[in-house]
């Protein structure tokens, strides 16, 4: 870990669930939890299959950059009625430039003190140049 803070220099970084479509019919909802690990550097959220995913040096799943319109988003009606009211109190919803352009995620995080700790990594990057 101390790699994260001395290499990447990352504001914030820890195990979290997306929120990803399924494909399952059985399912209740039309998503699951899928755990990644994740991390905040510069003006990118990035995130990969598993803290081992990292290590061994594979590409990321995906990443947002906070350029332009980007930040911390709020629960829609939907995920308020989709969300467990547990669930709900440890969302954490962000949005910036994709891969394939604007894209907005959604996180469960494990606990209130990584929520707030991801939050305000997310605002510090969002805010300020984006230049690098």
């Amino acid at each position: 870990m101390m790699r994260l803070k001395r290499l990447w220099r990352a504001q914030w970084f820890g195990t979290v669930e997306l929120k990803e479509a399924t494909s399952s019919k059985q399912a209740d909802r039309l998503w699951d939890w899928e755990p990644v690990f994740a991390l905040v550097h510069g003006h990118r959220f990035i995130w990969w299959r598993s803290e081992k995913h990292f290590d061994d040096g594979e590409p990321p799943l995906g990443q947002i950059f906070f350029a332009g319109h980007s930040g911390l988003g709020g629960l829609s009606p939907i995920d308020m009625r989709e969300l467990s009211s547990e669930e709900a109190l440890l969302i954490v919803t962000m949005f910036g430039r994709g891969l394939d352009g604007q894209q907005k995620i959604s996180l469960l995080c494990p606990d209130r003190a990584s929520k707030e700790g991801l939050e305000d990594a997310v605002i510090a990057a969002s805010t300020g140049s984006k230049m690098d």
